[in-house]
């Protein structure tokens, strides 16, 4: 059976995501990917130079899911309450999906990336944000709630989304993350304080 290159590109890229979780940044080789994706290190090759060139490609795809559901949701008519809800449950969605690879990665660290690479992620990392931007702007516009800034009020969206992850591991949750996302709207909207 011959294998597409865009299928042998993405198990190469499921391959190097499954290494970096069991192993981290330096516990496997290229040829380790090559062998668990089932293609020659030829193959790989042809796709990427190095382990460094690898782990970039294996970020930016984990990034191009979250980039295509937001962009999806900023195109969308969803207004008020509804907006917030969907976008929520996107995020928490991608986190709850990525969780074991996301775990290991942040804004400011990209293990086994260079300078130029790094700097690539952390671009996308925010046009991310400028899409949830966008999306909170439109919330602030169609609810009559104001925002003082939807960039910084994007982060917070973000975070508590994020901050998901943490409080499922601490109070033991076994429930899938968008089920969380009445919880980020609410704290979003309204904090943690009760008057």
């Amino acid at each position: 059976m011959v294998l597409d290159l865009s299928i042998k590109k993405r198990r190469i890229l499921e391959s190097t995501r499954s290494m970096l979780v069991k192993k981290g940044i330096s516990g496997w080789t290229l040829d380790d990917v090559a062998r668990k994706a089932g293609v020659a290190k030829g193959t790989l090759f042809l796709h990427y130079k190095n382990k460094e060139e690898l782990l970039s490609a294996a970020y930016l795809d984990l990034s191009d899911s979250l980039e295509s559901a937001l962009r999806k949701i900023s195109e969308s008519t969803l207004e008020g309450a509804s907006l917030l809800k969907t976008t929520a449950e996107s995020i928490l969605s991608y986190l709850d999906t990525n969780s074991d690879f996301l775990m290991r990665v942040g804004p400011d660290r990209f293990s086994g990336c260079g300078q130029k690479s790094c700097r690539k992620l952390a671009k996308r990392i925010a046009g991310d944000m400028g899409y949830l931007s966008q999306i909170l702007y439109r919330f602030s516009k169609t609810s009559g709630i104001k925002m003082k800034d939807p960039k910084r009020a994007a982060c917070v969206f973000f975070g508590l989304c994020r901050a998901s992850l943490l409080y499922r591991l601490f109070a033991g949750k076994k429930e899938g993350l968008p089920r969380r996302a009445d919880s980020v709207v609410d704290f979003f909207l309204n904090g943690v304080i009760i008057r």
